[in-house]
């Protein structure tokens, strides 16, 4: 599932991305092995239940930031009656069930403009981004350590999904966090690693590759559906040759989902 972050100060604590509520348990346990001060802030990098199911576990007392757009989708699910989860049911047996018990924590500070928080001698720094993964994001660079935590902006060994965002603004994103020159950098999924050099990072090369596809399906007169079974088509087509384009973990639809993304963006 996804990563999460453990980022200890002198004064405070903060959790990033408390994942899915099983994991967010075993998070939970971890945090408090780990000694040091209380969890006094949450951070989402996103709305995704992936990222933020395990927060009933740190807050309260914990405060949780996130963007507007994130907020917005988190209540909207809530009014809905979405089971948290519930559609991860397939890879993840009994998240349903799980789900149903699950209070969702709704954001209580917005971040839409670059913010800091000061953990005591380790100084946390939201950076909102996008649209780009989705319409809501954000990543976080802690210092003095130069760790970039990515939220779903990187991938590691993991196809990219972008179903709200844009693949544009995906783009920009892993630009922006490149240019922090962060020692370390921790994706939303896959092991932690560094964001290759430009024209080099696999997750770059693919969202360049979609744009270009799209942009060749919509010059031969292609949309929606027929667009997309092309982009997948050449897709694996190109996987057979050397250098290919490919990620130890793909999953079903997600090339078709950020076909899509692809082509809003050309057309807009």
């Amino acid at each position: 599932m996804a990563n999460s972050a453990i980022v200890r100060g002198t004064e405070a604590s903060l959790v990033f991305d408390p994942n899915c509520f099983r994991f967010g348990r075993a998070l939970r346990a971890a945090f408090e092995a780990g000694g040091g001060p209380p969890a006094r802030e949450v951070v989402y990098s996103h709305a995704h239940d992936d990222h933020t199911m395990g927060a009933e576990l740190f807050s309260p007392p914990a405060r949780v930031h996130a963007r507007r757009a994130a907020r917005h989708r988190l209540e909207r699910g809530v009014s809905e009656g979405l089971v948290p989860g519930s559609q991860y049911e397939v890879g993840y047996p009994g998240a349903a069930d799980e789900g149903r018990g699950v209070r969702v924590v709704l954001p209580d500070v917005l971040v839409d403009v670059p913010a800091s928080l000061d953990l005591g001698e380790v100084l946390v720094c939201l950076r909102p981004v996008g649209p780009a993964h989705t319409n809501g994001d954000l990543w976080v660079f802690v210092e003095p350590d130069g760790v970039a935590l990515c939220g779903d902006l990187w991938y590691a060994q993991c196809e990219p999904y972008v179903g709200s965002g844009s693949v544009r603004g995906l783009l920009e994103a892993i630009g922006q966090i490149r240019e922090a020159k962060a020692r370390v950098h921790v994706p939303g999924h896959g092991p932690v690693g560094r964001i290759g050099p430009p024209g080099t990072d696999p997750v770059e090369r693919y969202l360049r590759w979609l744009l270009e596809e799209a942009s060749r399906a919509i010059d031969d007169g292609l949309s929606g559906e027929r667009l997309r079974a092309r982009v997948r088509a050449r897709f694996e087509e190109q996987r057979q040759r050397p250098g290919a384009i490919d990620f130890l973990v793909r999953l079903p639809g997600f090339l078709e989902v950020t076909a899509a993304a692809a082509e809003r963006d050309i057309r807009a």
